[in-house]
């Protein structure tokens, strides 16, 4: 028979262990940015790397641009027929999921650990709050964020899709 004492001294050790991984991947996320500069493009803005770069392209009917840095080139479409990515749905080399970042849903993809490179991506469905009373925009500005990348690239990128703030 197990003792009380042996419960009790289980459950602190899985509270510890749970906290400790809530904190480590609070950490992960909040990688220092000492130095990182503010892009504001317009409708929105991102954390950046120092030696980064943001050039505008020329869109056809959306407003496109990249972020350039450490040979990694970011690449994004803003606008009604941006991307979803859903190509990557079923995609057993990918792993696919849902976050909120800064109020928004967002779809965020990347490879496997077993591929050394491949796309990561996110997608925002909208980038506008919803007005009251509204349960659906039919068209509605969207943001696709795309990169080719490898595998020790992804948490630099994946912070700097956290980043990523709309005007409200």
């Amino acid at each position: 028979m197990i003792s009380l004492s042996k419960i009790f001294s289980l459950s602190t050790i899985a509270i510890l262990v749970i906290a400790s991984i809530l904190l480590i991947n609070q950490l992960l996320k909040s990688r220092p940015t000492s130095g990182w500069q503010s892009i504001n493009t317009g409708p929105f803005t991102v954390s950046l790397p120092p030696s980064w770069k943001f050039n505008k392209l020329q869109g056809t009917d959306s407003f496109v641009g990249e972020f350039v840095g450490n040979g990694i080139k970011l690449s994004f479409d803003y606008g009604w027929y941006s991307d979803p990515l859903n190509r990557y749905q079923n995609d057993p080399n990918y792993f696919i999921s849902e976050e909120i970042i800064s109020n928004y849903l967002a779809k965020i993809i990347y490879p496997k650990s077993n591929l050394s490179t491949g796309t990561i991506g996110i997608h925002f469905p909208t980038t506008h709050p919803p007005l009251p009373n509204q349960y659906l925009l039919v068209q509605t500005n969207r943001l696709t964020i795309t990169a080719n990348t490898k595998e020790n690239e992804k948490e630099l990128i994946l912070y700097i899709f956290r980043s990523i703030k709309f005007k409200q």
